[in-house]
């Protein structure tokens, strides 16, 4: 990836025809939804590498999920697609996953999924959200639009609050500290605070 070099105005006016397709990060009924930072680098204050970055714990939290979760999800007849996969809706537009399962077999080809994931997980928004009416409304109608394409779960992990949300057709938008156990399906569950604790007791000393 080429990094992107812009010369450092911070009072360049930020009009939507001067943003550079590469800021986009998803895209809801014709409307552009760029990276959260999208701005800073339009002012040429911070490179699209800059705010394109994972933290620490949200980039050790997508491996060690995919982790712990494929060999369980495989000898249940799914498989985990983890790292920002692009999933279309058609007129809608498209979305970004952090981590997506899906029933095996889905193909796999040099476009974006073509179906929703059965269950998606989010860590974090990565989207600006200043025009799109805050966090909370972003996160709702990205959620709701999983659902109306027959996903059965969405999973957020907010890691600045320590929280995870889970919604369903049937019960939406429920929220618990991470130190609850969170059910992806069946027999399949996991728990952030324990997760973390056991990576603390491996490697102090």
């Amino acid at each position: 990836m080429s990094t992107a070099v812009l010369e450092k105005n911070p009072e360049k006016k930020i009009a939507e025809n001067e943003v550079p397709e590469y800021l986009i990060y998803e895209m809801y009924m014709g409307q552009p939804i760029y990276y959260r930072g999208y701005r800073d680098v339009l002012a040429g204050t911070k490179t699209f590498e800059q705010i394109m970055g994972d933290s620490s714990l949200q980039a050790w939290l997508k491996t060690r999920l995919s982790y712990f979760m494929l060999p369980l999800l495989e000898e249940r007849g799914f498989e985990i697609f983890a790292g920002e996969l692009g999933i279309s809706y058609e007129k809608e537009g498209w979305r970004a996953a952090d981590i997506a399962i899906y029933k095996a077999g889905m193909e796999l080809t040099a476009h974006y999924a073509q179906t929703s994931p059965d269950i998606a997980i989010e860590i974090d928004v990565q989207a600006d959200t200043k025009d799109l009416g805050g966090d909370m409304k972003y996160i709702k109608t990205k959620t709701n639009q999983y659902l109306s394409h027959g996903t059965k779960k969405v999973i957020w992990i907010f890691t600045n609050a320590g929280a995870v949300m889970e919604a369903t057709k049937q019960n939406k938008f429920q929220i618990n500290s991470w130190d609850q156990d969170v059910q992806v399906i069946d027999g399949i569950s996991f728990n952030i605070a324990q997760m973390i604790e056991n990576r603390r007791k491996t490697t102090v000393g």
